[in-house]
Parts: structure tokens; C-alpha cells; sequence
């Protein structure tokens, strides 16, 4: 009799198990460590994508209305990758050609880094998909979804022994730097692990219960005790709201019930006698005082308010992925916060992608999301396990909630939880089978394994770079060439100041001048990023360095200022570039940046760069630069309330020293007592004493008060 031939083929439930455990541990290791480096996070995500699609392809055909919207989300994304000018010019754009930066032939300027972004949003979009290929039988959706309530326990409790309250926003509760981020994953974790529990209780599991159990409760603590976030509150909430129905009224009886009751009556009791962070910014927005927390919320629709004017203006191709930052402040109108403070996103995960791959692609994969969470929405009322379905699909649906006003959406770690728990929400395998399920075609799982080839090899080579400290991504390129830039101007630095000291002329060769080496980096950095403001003062700085430098300067003081076209203090940066070269040329830009300031105050009441702080910023500058000194009083000489501004901020020795030559001629009587009280406050006494002697008649005599005669006896 003839043996079968042993098989090593995975079985479709092992493939799936496999697939899902290998995706919960990237998803684990993402959510760890939030800000871990962008090229190694890319290399993770690659390699693991690439080595899942080769080995255990998706034992579930996808319909195909699911892959029309996901190729067709990242097809029409690409619409920005074409030539220039077919949806456009922004006036923006062709006020910067006008100026000589040469901003490419497509549709987005920085290309490099667009790339970067849209590629990191292939991977995690090809994830999705392949991961809804997969299916899972009840015991491996238990198992799966228990891991991952497991893991968010020991993260929670890891950044609850980390914490330290009242450290300021340096140690805002949880491993992401936004409160926000923190409250999605942890208002997932509580759906989640509501859903083991009940799933638990229904098998008389008592291990499963206390395991859930113990994990809800120290999720709600988190929640209503620690983090400062509304958002944790509204989305639980939220999420029973919704779980309630789908799974089936039938839950509200028998000890499913009880249990429901005493949630209910733990969340409302707990936010109502617990003094808390996160209850007191609820109360805040309930209130009418205009409290800060009203304005944030106010402050978070402006913002939204100036995406939507940005996509209205550049609606077919959007600004390019991950460009919304670098662009934006060319819309900001509306947006009620200083504009020294930089938006990095439009506060929705849902306007960002409008924002930035267009409003095409946008509402391509907002009805392919749609689609999906019908779809599984059907499957999971079908099968077993269906309360821990229900609890599963619910928790992904969070996501993507609360993106409406914040953009958890835009961490992978989160994107891929998601994309898992949604994956186990649908229908189970029954004995081993997909059940009611056609599955993929050979075509297909060649096609996931070609897909997977090229995926993993660039992993690979994105984790072998991070580990030689070789910068491969455009992103990290960039970074590395300004770091280097700055390592070398603190090299010219040091070299002139030991020149200086020991009476050697500093004169170093062409090949070997680090400012020479330092415009070359800065130089490759700008083709990386040419939209960046800080690059091209940097570059304006160093060209100052070199004869006949100066129109360069000019240029990239230029550009600088139309790419931050609401920034104060910039300006006030640029005018100590001209101390010793243009002193109208400082002045002119003191005068443009207190009309910038003006207009910021009246858009942004008690604004922290309002006009009275760039005096004292501008006065700082100049006491710490000699060469400004004297321009700063010639700029303020001519004009009483500009007088009394630079004796307010001045330092008293140059005070001291600038007072006795205003011009009297220009001043009223009343003015010049007001200022010489001023400076008899400020001053020297005995300064105050010799100008009073030798100029008897410049103002009336100062009242006498005991602090005038405390410092003139």
C-alpha cells in the first residue's frame, strides 16, 4: 500500500492564524514605540507585508467592488504625480517661480517626499486588504482578540507607572505625543475587551472573564481618571451606543444585562465624583464662560474651516501626501491661533486626505471604507461569537469616528489594529473552511506573492540601512543633510574664534571650508525639501559668508517670507542677517513685522506674538547685537510711542547711553517729561542726574515720589 506524501501546505485556518498573529505583533510593536524612526518603521512594515504575502496569501476571494475602491484610492492619488498645470497653477506657487525657486514640472513640488508618504500609505492600505482576505475560526478570533486586550493592558499599565500628572504636555499620559491617539487606542481596547467579556461569560470561561474583566476596568480607570483627552469619553460611549443595537437588543437580558447596567451606571457615577483632568475640559465645553478648552474647540473649527478653503482651491490632485504642513500656511485665514505656532494637520483625518491626494480620492476611499464596514457589519451578525464580533467591528469603526475631528487615522499602529479587528469581526471558518466564501483564484494568490517579492526586499534594505546609519528614505536624507550642515557650521565657527585668538588669519581651502561643505548639504536638502522655511534661511545666512552673496541672500530671505507669510519673529531673525550690510533694509523689515504682528493681534486676541512682544523681542535682539543698537533707537527717535516702547524693553545701559541724543525738536514738552519719568524709572541715577544738569530745559521737573527720591537722594 502506498503512504501519502506528507504535506507542508498550511492549512486555510493555519495561513489565517499565522497572518493574524504576525499582523498584531506589528501592529504591537508600532503602538509601542509611536515615535520610532520613519525608516525603520517603512522597513518593519515592508518586511513583514512582503514575507505574509509570500507565504500565507489570503485564503478568502475580496469582492470586487473592495478592490476597485482601494486600487482606485491609491490610483487617484497619483493624479499629483502628473505634469503641472493640468488642474492649475495656485497663485502661491507661481508667486514663489517668480522669485527664482524653481518649484518642478508636476503638480506637486516635492516630490521626494510625496512619494515617501504615498508609499507608506500603499503598504498599510495593501495590509488592509490582505488581511480582510484572510478568516479566522471562532477559537482563533477569541484568541486573537484577547491577545491584543492583553497587550493594551501591559501598555496601559506601563504609561500608567511612566506617567508623572501635572508635568505639562512633556508627560502627557500614554507613548503618543497626542493625549488624542492615546484615547482612540484605549477606547478601542475597552469595546474589545467588553466584547471578550461577554464572550466569556457566555462560555462560563472564568479565566477569559477575569482576564477581560480586570483589562476593562484598568482601561476606564485610564480613561476617566488619567488622560486629560475627551475624546476616550465620547468614543466608549459612542461605541455602546452602537454595539448595543448591532449585536441585538437580546444582550440586555440575563446576567449580559446586569453587566451592561452596572457599566453604565460605573462610566456615569465615576465621571460624576471623580474630580479629573478629563472631566473638567468636558464641563468646560459645556459651560459659557469662554474658558481656553472653548476656545481650543473653536480654534480646532478654524483650522478646519482654512482645509476646506485649501481644498477648494486645489481640488483634483490635493497638495501631494504628507504636503498638508508645508502648504498650508498659504490658506491660513480663519485659523485662530498665532501663526508663529505651526498646523501640521487640518484636525480630520477625512480633510487631510482631501487636502492632500484630492477630493476624488477622498470620496473613493471614504465609500470604499463605508462599503467595507456594511459588509462586515452583515458577516458579523452571522456565526458565532457574535458578540465579540460585533465588539471587533465596532472598536475598528472608532478609527475612523474620530477622524472626523483628529487624525488617529494617520498612525499605522492604529490603522492596523483596525484593519485586524475588522478582519475577525467577519464570518468565522467552520471545520476548516471558508464557508460561504469563494476562494482567491491561482491568479490571485500569484499575484499577492509577486506583490509581496519587491515589498519584502525593500524592507529588507530599509532595515539593513537603519541599522549601517545610512539614510535611504527622501524624509531622513533630508534631515541628515541639515544635521551635517549644522555640525559644520559649528565646525567654522569654532575654527574662526581659535583664528581669532591666536592671531592667524582664518583662511581655509575651497574643498576643505565647512561653510562651503555646509551650502553644498543645505543645497541637497532644499531639492529634498524647497518648501521648507528653515532651509531657506539657513541658506540665505550662509550666503552672506561669500562675496557677492548678498542678492542670494536677498532671494532666500524672500522665499522664506512668502513660505511663512504670518510669522513675526522671522522677520525680526532676517533683520539681524543686515545689521553691519543694510540698515533701511532692517528697519524695513522691524516695520513689516510689526504690521504682521498688528494684524495677528487682531486676528488672534491675546496672541503671545502680539505687537508689545515683538517690541521686546526686537529691543532684546538689538541689546545683544551692538550693531543693531543704534539702529533700534533711530528706528523708534522720530515717534513718541515707539520711544516709549524701546524704554520699556531696552536695557537700562543702553538706555543709559541712547537717551541723551533724542531729538528734543520732535517731541512735546509733555511727551519728553513722560519719557524722561520713564527713564529716571529705568536708568541710572547718577545718568539721570548729569543729563538733567546739562540739559535743565528738556522737560518739566519730575514729580516728587518716593521712588524718584529713593533713587535720588
Amino acid at each position: 500500500m502506498r503512504l501519502p506524501t506528507p504535506s507542508v501546505r498550511w492549512s486555510p485556518g493555519q495561513r489565517s492564524t499565522l497572518s493574524f498573529a504576525a499582523a498584531l505583533a506589528m501592529a504591537m510593536l508600532a503602538l509601542a514605540f509611536p515615535e520610532m524612526p520613519a525608516q525603520l518603521l517603512l522597513g518593519i512594515l515592508c518586511t513583514g507585508a512582503g514575507v505574509l504575502f509570500v507565504l500565507f496569501p489570503p485564503v478568502a476571494r475580496l469582492p470586487l467592488v473592495w478592490w476597485l475602491f482601494g486600487l482606485g484610492f491609491l490610483g487617484l492619488s497619483l493624479a499629483g504625480f502628473m505634469p503641472r498645470g493640468w488642474a492649475g497653477m495656485p497663485a502661491w506657487r507661481q508667486d514663489l517661480e517668480s522669485l527664482g525657486l524653481n518649484t518642478g514640472p508636476l503638480a506637486i513640488v516635492q516630490v521626494p517626499l510625496a512619494a515617501e508618504a504615498l508609499c507608506g500609505i500603499a503598504v498599510a492600505a495593501l495590509l488592509g486588504l490582505f488581511l480582510l482576505g484572510h478568516r479566522g475560526d471562532s477559537r482563533v478570533q477569541r484568541g486573537i482578540a484577547l491577545a491584543f486586550v492583553v497587550f493594551c493592558a501591559l501598555w496601559a499599565a506601563a504609561a500608567l507607572a511612566l506617567h508623572k500628572p501635572g508635568g505639562g504636555d512633556e508627560t502627557v499620559f500614554g507613548f503618543f505625543p497626542n493625549r488624542n491617539h492615546t484615547a482612540t487606542l484605549l477606547s478601542m481596547a475597552v469595546l474589545v475587551a467588553w466584547g471578550c467579556l461577554m464572550q466569556a461569560m457566555g462560555h462560563k470561561n472564568k479565566v477569559g472573564i477575569a482576564i477581560s474583566a480586570l483589562a476593562l476596568a484598568l482601561f476606564l480607570y485610564a480613561i476617566l481618571s488619567v488622560s486629560e483627552s475627551r475624546a476616550g469619553v465620547l468614543l466608549v460611549a459612542a461605541g455602546f451606543l452602537f454595539w448595543l443595537p448591532l449585536a441585538g437588543m437580546r444582550y440586555l437580558r440575563g446576567n449580559t444585562g446586569k453587566a451592561i447596567l452596572l457599566l453604565i451606571l460605573g462610566l456615569g457615577g465615576g465621571l460624576m465624583v471623580m474630580d479629573t483632568p478629563v472631566k473638567h475640559r468636558l464641563m468646560a465645553v459645556l459651560s459659557k464662560d469662554g474658558t481656553t478648552n472653548v476656545v481650543a474647540k473653536d480654534a480646532r473649527l478654524g483650522i478646519q474651516q482654512d482645509a476646506l478653503g485649501m481644498i477648494s482651491a486645489e481640488p483634483w490632485c490635493g497638495v501631494g501626501p504628507g504636503q498638508f504642513a508645508w502648504i498650508f500656511p498659504q490658506y491660513r485665514k480663519l485659523t485662530p491661533v498665532s501663526g508663529e505656532t505651526p498646523c501640521l494637520h487640518p484636525e480630520s483625518d477625512w480633510l487631510m486626505v482631501a487636502a492632500e491626494h484630492g477630493w476624488p480620492a477622498a470620496l473613493c476611499l471614504a465609500a470604499g471604507v463605508a462599503l467595507v464596514f456594511f459588509m462586515a457589519f452583515r458577516a458579523a451578525r452571522q456565526g458565532r461569537s457574535r458578540a465579540l464580533r460585533v465588539a471587533c467591528l465596532v472598536a475598528a469603526m472608532l478609527l475612523g469616528l474620530h477622524g472626523f475631528i483628529d487624525i488617529p487615522g494617520h498612525r499605522s499602529g492604529l490603522v492596523l489594529v483596525a484593519a485586524l479587528l475588522l478582519a475577525i469581526s467577519l464570518r468565522p471558518l467552520e471545520q476548516g473552511t471558508t464557508r460561504g466564501t469563494a476562494p482567491p483564484s491561482r491568479l490571485g494568490r500569484i499575484g499577492w506573492k509577486v506583490a509581496g517579492l519587491p515589498l519584502g526586499l525593500l524592507g529588507l534594505l530599509l532595515l539593513g540601512a537603519q541599522m549601517s546609519g545610512r539614510p535611504v528614505l527622501p524624509s531622513v536624507i533630508a534631515s541628515s543633510e541639515r544635521q551635517r550642515a549644522e555640525e559644520l557650521r559649528e565646525k567654522d565657527r569654532a575654527a574662526h574664534e581659535a583664528a581669532r585668538e591666536t592671531g592667524i588669519a582664518y583662511r581655509p581651502a575651497k574643498d576643505e571650508d565647512p561653510l562651503r561643505l555646509a551650502r553644498t548639504c543645505i543645497e541637497g536638502a532644499a531639492m529634498i525639501e524647497p518648501l521648507d522655511p528653515s532651509l531657506q534661511f539657513v541658506s540665505g545666512v550662509i550666503a552672506l559668508y561669500f562675496n557677492g552673496g548678498e542678492e542670494t541672500a536677498r532671494q532666500a530671505f524672500a522665499i522664506q517670507r512668502l513660505l511663512a507669510p504670518q510669522q513675526s519673529r522671522m522677520l525680526l531673525k532676517q533683520a539681524g542677517m543686515w545689521a553691519t550690510r543694510d540698515p533701511d533694509h532692517v528697519k524695513a523689515l522691524w516695520e513689516l513685522a510689526l504690521q504682521h504682528s498688528a494684524a495677528e493681534e487682531r486676528r488672534v486676541p491675546g496672541t503671545q506674538h502680539a505687537v508689545k512682544n515683538i517690541y521686546e523681542n526686537l529691543f532684546a535682539d538689538a541689546a545683544a547685537n551692538p550693531d543693531l543698537a543704534p539702529i533700534a533707537f533711530e528706528f523708534s527717535s522720530h515717534d513718541f510711542g515707539r520711544l516709549e516702547q524701546w524704554l520699556r524693553y531696552s536695557p537700562p545701559a543702553a538706555v543709559d547711553y541712547f537717551f541723551p541724543q533724542l531729538p528734543a525738536d520732535k517731541l512735546t514738552p509733555e511727551e519728553r517729561g513722560v519719557l524722561l519719568e520713564m527713564w529716571s524709572r529705568r536708568g541710572s541715577s547718577d545718568a539721570v542726574k548729569n543729563f538733567m544738569q546739562q540739559r535743565p530745559d528738556f522737560a518739566p521737573p519730575l514729580p516728587a515720589s518716593p521712588e524718584n527720591e529713593k533713587k535720588n537722594p
